[in-house]
């Protein structure tokens, strides 16, 4: 029976030494560094990409923002600014995610007729 532990940034391997692991000291099998945490966070970063709203002079904003707060979990203050960010400027960062949930979120804009794009 293997049991793992994780203490600071090492991963210890063990087994009890005799049948009964109430009072079997452990023996240690291997002794395996982890990853720093930074590294950690970075590969998740790498996954991150951005939904870009891009303006198309034809949905209104009610549309506009109905579709951010149902689509992107947007509270309505939030979607409004997207929206009007998006009238002026053109574009707008709407939501930065993993991939797998950016690209159904991208999804969903489409459906309801939203130009969208996703940058990396």
């Amino acid at each position: 029976m293997k049991r793992q532990k994780s203490y600071l940034n090492y991963i210890i391997i063990s087994r009890p030494c005799s049948k009964d692991p109430a009072i079997a000291p452990v023996q240690i099998i291997s002794v395996m560094k982890e990853k720093p945490v930074s590294e950690k966070r970075d590969s998740v970063l790498r996954d991150n990409v951005t939904l870009v709203l891009i303006n198309d002079e034809v949905n209104t904003f009610e549309h506009v923002i109905k579709s951010l707060v149902e689509v992107c979990g947007h509270d309505t203050v939030q979607a409004e600014q997207c929206a009007v960010i998006t009238h002026f400027t053109g574009q707008c960062e709407v939501k930065t995610g993993s991939s797998k949930v950016i690209n159904m979120m991208y999804v969903g804009l489409l459906d309801r007729n939203l130009n969208s794009e996703i940058k990396s």
